[in-house]
């Protein structure tokens, strides 16, 4: 659909006619190159253009794999990035990985602010497992807000040193 948008717009650059397209497919759900009855939801929700592979290739299969297995047994996972569309791409990969529980979605906290209160306090008193994504990097040094850390700027996944006793047999570090 934002291909449609695009292509709309180029066309003629008249705004209009991108806001009949819009009202139009919000209304009917079709537009001449879009039905909305064929399209599968599910397919949005899937990681992205980085994909289960883009992120193995990314992290190394070790990493991987323990990123994995924090998925699997519900950890508290922050992702930390200093650019918003690697987060972005890595924290809409991660539920890909426990693809199985359909509810994975709802955990997933693709930009959190650690410096405003509300948020921090959200993430506190909400969200027993949550995958966060977040650009400040003062995160890492608060190991009691993460499980598992991962670092995309080193390409590093950190297991908090509370969790390695509990999870030994699972997250090997």
């Amino acid at each position: 659909m934002a291909s449609l948008f695009v292509s709309t717009y180029e066309k003629d650059n008249n705004c209009v006619n991108l806001v009949q397209l819009y009202l139009g497919l919000f209304a009917s759900g079709k537009s001449s190159d879009f039905n909305a009855a064929l399209y599968d939801e599910n397919k949005s929700k899937v990681g992205g253009t980085l994909g289960l592979v883009g992120l193995a290739k990314l992290l190394g299969v070790e990493q991987f794999a323990m990123l994995w297995a924090a998925m699997f047994i519900k950890k508290r996972i922050i992702v930390v990035s200093e650019h918003v569309d690697d987060l972005l791409q890595i924290t809409r990969t991660l539920p890909c990985l426990v693809w199985h529980r359909q509810q994975t979605w709802d955990i997933v906290k693709p930009i959190v602010n650690f410096a405003q209160e509300l948020e921090l306090n959200d993430i506190k008193t909400n969200s027993a497992i949550y995958v966060a994504g977040t650009l400040d990097n003062s995160v890492k040094s608060d190991s009691k807000l993460y499980d598992v850390l991962v670092d995309v700027s080193s390409q590093r996944v950190h297991v908090a040193e509370h969790v390695k006793g509990m999870c030994t047999t699972t997250i090997h570090v």
